[in-house]
């Protein structure tokens, strides 16, 4: 019999822990293996109520305003999606029943396994999604959105799969290859062959090769060339000179695309095009401003700007005046927002966040930079997340954390 993921969201209207998309995060083991339980006996009950006694979905196709009748039964993923619309009174019952309330996102979930998008660019915050992710406190209610100005990498978004997002950058390279990854017409099989063929002719003619898929890259903007350059370029570093060009010079690797490396990418390719999977995702080429803009009461916003003081820019200008403004146009959001910032390094201190961004809660992390054009890039660092006031997730202490995150996936 054909499976579905049902991906919902409950938590515990007493005590406020968040099992996130069927993930959890309680106070306790316990509590956590109660939940499961629960969930299980219910999920038992379910193929009755969607299939027949001989094991066939009983939804075999659906009608029309003007009574036109469609069959779907080859279509999977349909049938799928009417029968997650049949199940949804049955969890909203099971919820009422044990005391859980239902949501789509839902922050702060304890992040135990970080997953890599295919894209590397300075700044990213692969080490920090589970800090990021544990401390921010917030509820889509069904109808908030996750935005996110400074998209970068993604790995913020990619692991906290909302269910609804706004995902901008300036930069439009990285917005077209995810594009062309949520709409299918670049795949992990695409990726394969592409990254084969390319890899084949670096290891034979190294830098000049590199040198001739960049003069081709900005001459066209081609998302595989993109993808080639990034992941063969000097330490990784995403650089677009003033006239949107890539710069970035030869990373002296001409082997770099081993068997085991273009799997790597990818299964990354596959891995994001999954958590993209039925999410109301829209990615736009657009300045911090217009997005903003669109922000609404319930949605919540994750900042990730290009580090005052730090060179880390990488496609347009950056300065202290558009940080200001960022800092006072953040501050009046109608909804939650959380920036993410450099606050000290053993050389000195961020003056921006107390001139700029006083008043708020933040937590601090120590986390050390691997990618960036010279070693100085490359240290360890004390970051900030600041909060907007009454969006700070309670701390939780070393004794109450579960030893793991676990997901529960209904097969039926």
């Amino acid at each position: 019999m054909s499976s579905q993921r049902t991906a919902l969201s409950f938590y515990n209207a007493r005590t406020g822990n968040v099992p996130e998309g069927v993930r959890f995060d309680t106070e306790s083991d316990e509590a956590a293996a109660l939940f499961v339980e629960r969930l299980q006996a219910e999920a038992a009950t379910f193929n009755s109520l969607i299939s027949t006694e001989n094991g066939e979905w009983i939804v075999k196709g659906f009608i029309d305003i003007f009574r036109n009748i469609y069959t779907i039964s080859g279509d999977t993923k349909v049938v799928s999606k009417l029968i997650e619309l049949m199940l949804f009174p049955y969890f909203v019952a099971f919820a009422e029943r044990n005391n859980y309330k239902i949501g789509v996102t839902h922050l702060p979930i304890n992040v135990t396994h970080v997953g890599v998008p295919p894209i590397k660019c300075q700044g990213t915050k692969t080490k920090l999604v589970p800090f990021i992710l544990r401390n921010i406190r917030w509820c889509d209610d069904g109808q908030g959105r996750w935005i996110e100005p400074f998209l970068g990498s993604g790995v913020v978004a990619f692991n906290l799969a909302p269910r609804a997002a706004i995902l901008a950058d300036t930069n439009r390279h990285i917005i077209e290859l995810y594009e062309a990854i949520q709409s299918g017409e670049i795949r992990s099989g695409t990726v394969r062959a592409f990254l084969v063929a390319e890899g084949r002719k670096l290891e034979l003619d190294g830098a000049e090769y590199y040198y001739e898929v960049r003069n081709r890259f900005n001459e066209s903007a081609n998302v595989l060339d993109f993808l080639f350059l990034n992941r063969s370029c000097f330490n990784g570093v995403m650089r677009f000179n003033r006239k949107g060009a890539f710069n970035v010079p030869f990373g002296h690797k001409p082997q770099r695309f081993s068997k085991a490396y273009i799997t790597k990418i990818a299964n990354q390719v596959d891995w994001i095009r999954m958590q993209m999977a039925g999410k109301d995702w829209e990615f736009r080429v657009a300045g911090w401003r217009d997005v903003l803009a669109d922000a609404r009461s319930l949605d919540f916003v994750y900042l990730d700007p290009p580090y005052i003081g730090r060179h880390t820019d990488y496609y347009n200008s950056w300065n202290n005046v558009e940080a200001q403004n960022l800092a006072a146009a953040a501050q009046r959001l109608p909804g939650g927002f959380a920036l993410s910032m450099w606050l000290e390094n053993r050389h000195r201190k961020n003056t921006h966040i107390d001139e700029h961004w006083a008043g708020l809660d933040f937590r601090t992390s120590r986390h050390f930079y691997h990618v960036g054009s010279t070693e100085s890039l490359r240290n360890a660092m004390d970051e900030a997340l600041v909060i907007k006031s009454g969006f700070l997730a309670a701390e939780l202490s070393v004794e109450v954390k579960p030893k793991r995150a676990e997901q529960l996936a209904l097969t039926i």
